[in-house]
Formats: structure tokens, C-alpha cells, sequence
């Protein structure tokens, strides 16, 4: 059941994240052309065309983003919730043995806890049966939420690479290993920051997406 729970609770993640990060990707990717541009000549414009599509195969971001908030974070009273909470504090403590890694355990500690005070927040909306007001900013959520999730996945993989090298595990080179750690060091550097931003929108008393009575034309 533990693992059920915790399966559902990723995969709008797994399907939207990805692809909506994907494109930013390929986009990022199309600057290194500079003044050429995008042309013919480099895959890239293919890759950009392709990716486009991959948001939508399996449900649009914002059905996906209604599905996490609106039923895998509040299902079975939010067991989910709960138990990737507690294997993103398994990874936090694991982390915690390498000196090199502590300040990155304890910056997702940190975000752990905004997270849990933004859930509380929105979840107080749906106590109430307001449940329109709890899901106004659902796709705001999923970015928040998964950046959370990536955050710990590559502080999970930087542990499990510094215990490789510290062991001396020739499996792959200590080159594979270090580029793991440097891609975690680059997610906290440029990427999980990112909540910080994010967190006062989502626990905003100002609600501006949902109109009553009259329609608002900008």
C-alpha cells in the first residue's frame, strides 16, 4: 500500500514536470546557435517542434496539477504526503554523514517545512468545502511541489555517488560520480530557490483568478 500511495502521488509529477521542463531545456539548448538561429541546419529546431507535444499526451499541466493537488495530496488524509515526507528525511539524514553534502540536507529540510506550511494552508480552503479557492492556483502548486521532488532526487543520488567514492567503487569512474554531485550542486543553486518565489503566491489571502459575479476584460 506504502508503495501505491506514494506512486500516485508522483506520477502527475513524473508526467508534467518533466515535460514542461523539457521544452524550457530544448529552448535553453537553441541559444548556443546564437545569430544562426533556429534553422534546419541543427536538430535542435526538430527537438523543440517534438518536445511541444509531450505536455499534452497524457492530460494538459493544469489536469495534471488539479489531479496532485485536488486528490493524490489529500487522499487517504494525506498518507502520501506523509510517506514521501518521510523518505525525503531518510535521503536528508543519509546526506547529513557527508560534510560536503550538509548544507544541501539542510536546505531541503528547510523547503520541506515551506511545503508542508503552504499544503496546510490550501488544505485549510478545502476543510471548508471551498474547494474552488483551494485549487485556483493548482498548476502554481505542482511547479512548487516538484521542485521539492527533484530537489530530493538529486540529493539522493548525490549521497548514493559520494558513498561510491568514498568507498572506491570502480562500477563507473569517479568522474560519473562527481558529475552527479555537480548537477545537484546546480538544481540547489538555480532551481530549488525557486519555492522561495513561489510560496507567497500560493499562500496569498488575494484571489485574483476567480471572479463571482462580473467578468473583469484586461
Amino acid at each position: 500500500k506504502k508503495n501505491r500511495l506514494l506512486l500516485e502521488l508522483l506520477v502527475p509529477i513524473a508526467k508534467t514536470y518533466p515535460t514542461e521542463k523539457g521544452r524550457e531545456a530544448v529552448d535553453n539548448g537553441l541559444q548556443v546557435l546564437g545569430g544562426y538561429g533556429y534553422c534546419s541546419d541543427f536538430v535542435l529546431q526538430q527537438y523543440l517542434r517534438d518536445i511541444r507535444i509531450m505536455a499534452i499526451y497524457e492530460g494538459t499541466t493544469g489536469i495534471q496539477s488539479l489531479d496532485l493537488l485536488g486528490r493524490k495530496a489529500t487522499m487517504d488524509n494525506g498518507k502520501a504526503v506523509q510517506l514521501l515526507a518521510e523518505e525525503m528525511q531518510r535521503t536528508i539524514e543519509q546526506a547529513t554523514t557527508f560534510d560536503e553534502l550538509k548544507p544541501y540536507a539542510r536546505q531541503l529540510a528547510d523547503k520541506m517545512g515551506l511545503s508542508q506550511k503552504v499544503l496546510k494552508f490550501l488544505l485549510s480552503f478545502a476543510a471548508k468545502g471551498e474547494y474552488e479557492r483551494f485549487l485556483a492556483d493548482a498548476t502554481v502548486f505542482m511547479d512548487f511541489f516538484s521542485t521539492l521532488v527533484l530537489g530530493w532526487l538529486w540529493l539522493d543520488m548525490a549521497a548514493v555517488a559520494k558513498r561510491e567514492l568514498v568507498s572506491g567503487n570502480t562500477a563507473y569512474t569517479p568522474d560519473f560520480y562527481e558529475s552527479k554531485i555537480h548537477a545537484m550542486r546546480f538544481f540547489f543553486k538555480y532551481e530549488l530557490p525557486k519555492m522561495e518565489g513561489l510560496a507567497p503566491t500560493l499562500m496569498s489571502e488575494e484571489v485574483l483568478t476567480i471572479l463571482e459575479e462580473k467578468e473583469v476584460i484586461a
